[in-house]
């Protein structure tokens, strides 16, 4: 869903494309080529396009350096907030990201328990303290920590062993989560990621933005995606 025009409501994404005459007509005809142009003169007319959409529902609210525990060293913190969300994405940055040159950046689907005591082959603090790891090493990059909604019966039936093949299948990261992650990864500046995963989908959910994945970097602590 994203906002209307006029603020007032919310419309599909995909109804709004298949909907619009003009686009419609450039599908029919075989001229998607065209689409782009109609898009930019549609926005001088008050449309708008999924990345001005998602822009408007990303803001930040907080930042500040802190120490963190496991490197002894010095990383920003800063915090978005979510129009729509009681959640707030926390974007963790070392060293300058605001560059042409490709940054290291995790893109860390959160889970308390797993996280904090418990990690899976595919989820948890194992890959997430490996990324900041590699980041340190580096001397700059991103992670992005998305938190959990708070479900921690979920949670835990996911940690099940005869449910973690199917959770591994059934990833609880979405497009919609990383096309707002994707807006604060821009807003901080970052062009081009190195993105440390060893889950291929999640480099198509970060594509917009000006942003670029030329390289990923798996985690080797990982046996299964994440």
């Amino acid at each position: 869903l994203v906002p209307t025009v006029d603020g007032r409501g919310r419309a599909v994404a995909s109804e709004i494309m298949l909907a619009n005459n003009a686009i419609r007509a450039l599908i029919r005809d075989g001229k998607v080529h065209q689409i782009h142009n109609a898009m930019m003169s549609g926005r001088k007319a008050g449309m708008q396009s999924m990345d001005d959409s998602l822009a408007d529902l990303v803001r930040k609210v907080a930042e500040k350096t802190i120490r963190l525990d496991m490197t002894g060293t010095d990383w920003v913190g800063t915090v978005y907030e979510i129009l729509g969300e009681s959640r707030q994405f926390l974007a963790l940055r070392k060293g300058k990201v605001s560059t042409s040159e490709p940054v290291l950046c995790r893109v860390h689907s959160g889970s308390l328990i797993a996280d904090l005591f418990s990690s899976t082959p595919f989820d948890g603090g194992e890959n997430l303290r490996e990324a900041i790891g590699l980041i340190e090493k580096a001397g700059a990059g991103v992670v992005l920590y998305i938190p959990p909604r708070g479900d921690l019966g979920r949670e835990l039936d996911q940690l099940k062993p005869e449910r973690l093949d199917e959770a591994s299948a059934a990833q609880p990261w979405t497009l919609r989560e990383f096309g707002l992650g994707a807006q604060v990864l821009a807003d901080l500046g970052v062009q081009q990621l190195r993105l440390l995963t060893n889950n291929q989908p999640k480099i198509a959910g970060l594509t917009g933005f000006g942003l670029k994945v030329v390289e990923r970097v798996p985690l080797v602590s990982m046996k299964g995606s994440a």
